[in-house]
């Protein structure tokens, strides 16, 4: 299963869409500097690659779609959003910004015409906090002695942790987010980091993770609302749907998803 949520599979999914649905993704940001560190400190920048992957991204997603831009305001996600965005827009090269600035998205620089490009947002949805943390020093402590996966792992199998809001009531907060941006002709691009990644993910489907399967970087899930209002996950390897359309207006997202692969079982 290593593999499945990548950028790539995400690129051709969208390439085989109509150009009337409505595309709401949530990814991890893109390659960052390593640390010997389990909790990774908030500063930390995107390598020269990582860049280059987040520009090569935005370049490859669909002309024929309008876009929106939505991010974690940790600086990694931020500086992620903004060579996606560049990358789309046609200018990546050369945009310059403090991704620590509170302000980032009102003051960008570069070598462009910076009235054109796209309107970036910040979300503490996605992080910092994000939708399933309620203390980030008490969570903090918890990922630092247990390692991001199996402490992402023990979350999705207990259901409630200290600092942390019960699975349950994050996943709701974190899909109304998600799905309310999904408009016809429009691709909703949510940077966010991977253990938020891999909680909606695993509460969703079930899917429990280890080295092989953890969400790469620029990897993640994909929802997409055809002509007649069913909303679909797609999470590259599989698609989850509801019983009904329009159903994520009717009752709780969770109680209706139901896996057409039954052996990708859990991992």
């Amino acid at each position: 299963m290593a593999g499945k949520y990548t950028p790539e599979k995400i690129l051709s999914l969208l390439e085989d869409l109509p150009e009337d649905a409505a595309v709401s993704m949530m990814i991890r940001h893109s390659e960052r500097e390593l640390t010997d560190q389990d909790v990774v400190p908030f500063g930390t920048r995107l390598t020269p690659r990582g860049i280059r992957m987040a520009e090569d991204f935005g370049k490859k997603l669909p002309e024929h779609f309008t876009k929106t831009f939505r991010t974690s305001p940790v600086p990694r996600s931020r500086e992620t959003l903004l060579h996606i965005a560049g990358g789309a827009a046609g200018f990546p090269e050369m945009i310059e910004a403090d991704f620590e600035d509170p302000d980032i998205f009102s003051g960008l620089t570069g070598p462009a015409d910076i009235a054109c490009f796209p309107k970036l947002e910040d979300s503490v949805i996605l992080g910092k906090p994000g939708a399933y943390v309620t203390d980030r020093d008490v969570t903090r402590q918890l990922f630092m002695a247990e390692g991001t996966i199996g402490l992402t792992n023990r979350y999705l199998d207990e259901g409630i942790l200290p600092g942390f809001r019960p699975l349950a009531d994050g996943t709701d907060i974190l899909m109304k987010f998600l799905t309310d941006d999904l408009r016809p002709g429009n691709i909703s691009i949510n940077v966010s980091h991977d253990a938020t990644v891999a909680s909606l993910l695993g509460d969703l489907t079930g899917i429990r993770f280890s080295e092989k399967n953890w969400i790469p970087f620029i990897g993640g899930i994909v929802f997409v609302r055809e002509k007649g209002g069913k909303t679909i996950l797609y999470d590259g390897d599989g698609t989850w749907d509801p019983e009904e359309d329009d159903i994520l207006w009717k009752i709780r997202f969770r109680a209706v998803l139901k896996w057409k692969y039954p052996s990708a079982g859990k991992s």
